[in-house]
């Protein structure tokens, strides 16, 4: 089965292999997490502190071989627009809900 096509399909506007040994948690991003730019800092599931420490990070992905990246493309009215993250948001879920089910 071709993953990369399906997601696409399914309505991600990317969808590429994800080779995770190739990924690296940085320090210097979570760095600007903690800035709380975005104003989601300790509010996301996703995002810092919940998503856990580098170390967590780090480990959690080592622990597959292979995965896609899978990306959802939206327009912002403005650098920082949290209405417009959760209407993405969304419209992420609902399409990586549609490949699950596929």
């Amino acid at each position: 089965m071709d993953y990369i096509e399906l997601a696409k399909k399914c309505g991600f506007d990317v969808a590429v292999k994800l080779l995770p040994e190739k990924l690296v948690a940085r320090k210097d991003i979570r760095d600007m997490c903690k800035e709380d730019k975005c104003g989601v800092f300790g509010k996301n599931w996703t995002c810092p502190p919940e998503c856990g420490t580098l170390e967590e990070c780090e480990r959690k992905m080592r622990q597959y071989k292979n995965g896609i990246l899978l990306q959802k493309v939206g327009n912002l009215s403005r650098v920082i627009d949290v209405k417009a993250y959760i209407k993405i948001e969304k419209e992420y879920r609902e399409s990586l809900l549609k490949l699950q089910q596929k």
